[in-house]
Parts: C-alpha cells; structure tokens; sequence
C-alpha cells in the first residue's frame, strides 16, 4: 500500500479548505468593524492648567471575534497624531480608554477636529483598514 504518496497532497488540501474561510472572512472587511462612540480632547484643572490632558475614546467593536490592535487617526486644532489601542477587546464590547497626546498643547475645548478608526487587526487573524 502507498498511502504515503497522497497523504502529502491530501494533506495540503485539508489545510487549503481549513484556512480558506479565514482568509475569505478577513477579505469581507469593508464595513468599519469599530464604531466610535465619543472621543473628546480632556482638561482636569488646576494640574494641567491650560493644556489638553489627554484624549478620551469610547468605542465598540462591532465583529464576531477580539479586537487585538485598533489604530486612530486624530487631529485637535491643526495637529495630527496617531494612537493605537492593544488588547483583547471582546465583539460588542464598549472600550473607554484614555491615551496621553496632545499634552502641553493649549486646551481650546472638548472637540477633536477629526477622530477615526483606520486600521484594527482580530484574534481570527481579519484586518479591516479604512479605504
């Protein structure tokens, strides 16, 4: 018996039909798989007297399987900075994170100019980028 002359081909064709959906589902990402919820520019007082605090975001990741690594794109009075959120973040899980940018430059209000998901990577090994 030769059993071992197909179990190579046979092989390979288990493994391509077993990766294939994985492959297929991260090509369906078109839809924005992280929906902001608030995203807001923080001043605290007296401790950082007129300066931006921080940068306050409130999202949700609204596809089947964890978030592992969410990048946005901010901008807050003409200033542009990316930061990037890692973790495991559950599917329809409300995330509130606060991340250190725009620090030192002068608090002129809650709004950010432009606040946006652009890129977020998942445990099932799908990426979605903004288009």
């Amino acid at each position: 018996m030769r059993y071992r002359t197909i179990a190579g081909p046979l092989l390979c064709v288990v493994a391509a039909t077993t990766l294939a959906p994985a492959i297929a589902r991260a090509a369906t990402l078109v839809k924005p798989p992280i929906a902001i919820i608030s995203c807001r520019a923080e001043n605290f007082g007296q401790e950082y007297g007129g300066a931006v605090a921080d940068v306050l975001i409130i999202y949700k990741n609204t596809y089947s399987a964890n978030a592992t690594n969410v990048r946005f794109s901010l901008n807050y009075q003409g200033t542009h900075a990316f930061v990037v959120d890692k973790g495991a973040f559950a599917p329809n899980a409300v995330i509130t994170h606060r991340f250190h940018t725009f620090t030192g430059q002068n608090y002129l209000g809650k709004t950010l100019n432009a606040c946006v998901a652009v890129h977020a990577a998942f445990a099932d090994g799908s990426t979605w980028s903004f288009q």
